[in-house]
């Protein structure tokens, strides 16, 4: 996965970036070469607050949704659907 185009680590599922207190925009994006698209995720970041990106697919869904550390979803976004 990469957010906002800094990829992750393919080794570990805990990556940690740092974002700025307030409006906050994440782009993720997903698969070998990067070829999965999401639509921009925003929210509005509090200082001193943790928050998860995580992917999550079933049979009808692929979506990426935002987290705080309460575990309550604070943005979601389905999967580009591509032509």
């Amino acid at each position: 996965m990469h957010i906002n185009d800094q990829p992750t680590s393919f080794w570990r599922s805990r990556e940690r970036f740092r974002v700025s207190p307030g409006s906050t925009t994440v782009r993720a994006i997903s698969g070998y070469r990067g070829d999965v698209r999401y639509p921009l995720l925003q929210f509005t970041a509090e200082a001193g607050h943790s928050y998860s990106v995580q992917r999550q697919r079933s049979d009808d869904s692929d979506r990426v949704i935002v987290r705080d550390a309460g575990e309550r979803v604070i943005a979601q976004t389905e999967r580009e659907r591509t032509p």
